[in-house]
């Protein structure tokens, strides 16, 4: 239906409780503008509990099987994942991670009154000073307010100008927020401020703000991560000649692009990162993306302009950052080729610019060893063209 009747927003994500021929058929979330996760039946069949992303939070809801108001049930700066109810779900058992802690089980009642029934990183977090992040609020140019997170040094010192990297999310719909973070934690631990943001088409914001970059990507979603980092100029010491960009996936996509539309970063890393939707198209394991959200195939002519604009490498011509490329060999989401003809662009200009490979690695998935080493090469870019050095 979005494709053929070409709707300039997707479809939201609903719950329906159905009878069981069929015949009755409630949209339980039809006034709840989020997204709710899987539902659970209460053993009482009154219920249904289900978690879902508001902000940069995750959260357990329920609403009444036979339709009402949704309710929050727990609280708190977080995300709640992997939720076990009691044989009478009075009692409901969860893991709870923040952006200081990777993560405990908690109980409760009905998720009110938890406490912490686990400690499993108290011992690895002694000795360990990390960074408490920073709520940020702040308006893109056309007027929308956007929401992000600084995570400051962790040895921030007095009276010095810091180097700033923007890490963007993949998705694009999909959010940042309260949950550790290893890769920012270890950025922060290196002298860096870290802002993250979630831009227009991230999710826990409502479905006008999730759709905000249909037929439209680069454009609203690149002005409001450049809002964030100016917001951040403007409240932080951090050096304007120091700043690094780097994301994964969609993340890398706005990379490369960024790096197209402005030289105000110095140093950028594109993980799985897109630079020819039109390419793309052809070889990707999720072409309808590019049939909705550009309006069409590239053989259409409105779907062929959308998708060439909106492609990094159409846009390469004086591109300076020097850039680092991470691609996974067997990445079918996003396939290497698209990393491969931005690195070639780079080159082509004398760009500083590296690519690493990683055989038999896909979109996601990846060992623990070249997850690691993706995230420190990441980190030595950054060190090699921003230096972590405060300065004076």
């Amino acid at each position: 239906v979005v494709l053929r009747e070409r709707w300039d927003h997707g479809s939201p994500i609903d719950l329906f409780a159905f009878s069981a021929d069929g015949s009755e058929r409630i949209n339980l979330t039809e006034s709840w503008d989020l997204i709710p996760g899987a539902p659970r039946w209460s053993a009482d069949g009154r219920w249904v509990y289900f978690t879902g992303g508001i902000g940069g939070d995750t959260h357990l809801f329920r609403v009444p099987s036979e339709g009402g108001e949704v309710e929050q049930l727990t609280q708190g700066e977080g995300r709640v994942g992997d939720v076990s109810f009691s044989r009478d779900f009075r009692t409901v058992a969860y893991a709870f991670q923040s952006p200081t802690d990777p993560g405990d089980v908690f109980v409760g009642t009905q998720g009110r009154g938890a406490r912490r029934l686990t400690d499993l990183n108290g011992e690895w977090l002694v000795g360990r000073q990390l960074a408490s992040p920073e709520p940020l609020a702040f308006t893109s140019p056309d007027g929308t307010r956007v929401e992000g997170w600084m995570l400051p040094p962790a040895n921030p010192e007095a009276g010095s100008a810091h180097p700033m990297v923007l890490t963007i999310h993949g998705g694009p719909h999909g959010a940042y927020g309260n949950e550790f973070s290893f890769d920012r934690h270890l950025l922060s631990s290196k002298g860096y401020y870290v802002l993250y943001l979630n831009p227009r088409a991230s999710t826990g914001y409502g479905e006008a703000f999730r759709w905000g970059t249909w037929g439209s990507w680069g454009d609203e979603d690149y002005q409001d991560v450049m809002a964030g980092v100016d917001h951040a100029l403007e409240t932080y010491p951090i050096d304007p000649n120091r700043l690094g960009v780097t994301g994964y996936s969609y993340g890398g996509y706005l990379t490369n692009w960024i790096i197209t539309q402005t030289d105000r970063f110095s140093a950028a890393a594109a993980g799985a990162s897109i630079s020819n939707w039109v390419s793309d198209y052809g070889t990707a394991d999720i072409p309808r993306t590019k049939e909705s959200e550009f309006f069409g195939p590239p053989w259409e002519a409105e779907g062929q302009e959308n998708l060439i604009r909106a492609s990094p490498i159409f846009h390469a011509q004086g591109v300076s950052t020097p850039t680092l490329f991470l691609h996974g060999e067997s990445d079918h989401r996003v396939p290497i080729e698209e990393a491969e003809q931005m690195y070639v662009a780079l080159q082509k200009q004398k760009v500083p610019s590296r690519f690493i490979r990683y055989p038999d690695s896909y979109h996601g998935g990846w060992t623990p060893w070249r997850y690691l080493h993706r995230v420190l090469s990441t980190v030595r870019w950054m060190d090699r063209w921003l230096g972590a050095t405060p300065v004076s």
